[in-house]
């Protein structure tokens, strides 16, 4: 599956055989599921997913990370991603 992203992020991780971008489109479905649920993507970094997946450190991580692409951005943004968690808090 090519969902526009870089090469590096289409080759295979040893986990379960999924490519990188298939994980991370994953990952962002539970996020997206989770957005359509609760109205917003500020989870609290320990959030865990109904899989056991650590969603909020997922989120944490994608805030830091400079190697994501302008289509996985573009996913984020469309959630209303907040970049800088500082400025989500009232």
């Amino acid at each position: 599956m090519n969902v526009g992203l870089m090469p590096f992020a289409q080759g295979y991780s040893k986990t379960k055989g999924q490519t990188i971008a298939a994980k991370w489109l994953m990952r962002f479905n539970q996020l997206q599921a989770f957005h359509a649920r609760e109205g917003h993507c500020d989870l609290p970094q320990k959030y865990k997913a109904e899989d056991g997946f650590g969603l909020g450190s997922w989120v944490y991580r994608q805030r830091k990370m400079d190697s994501l692409i302008p289509e996985q951005k573009k996913k984020l943004d469309s959630l209303g991603f907040i970049w800088d968690a500082s400025k989500g808090k009232t």
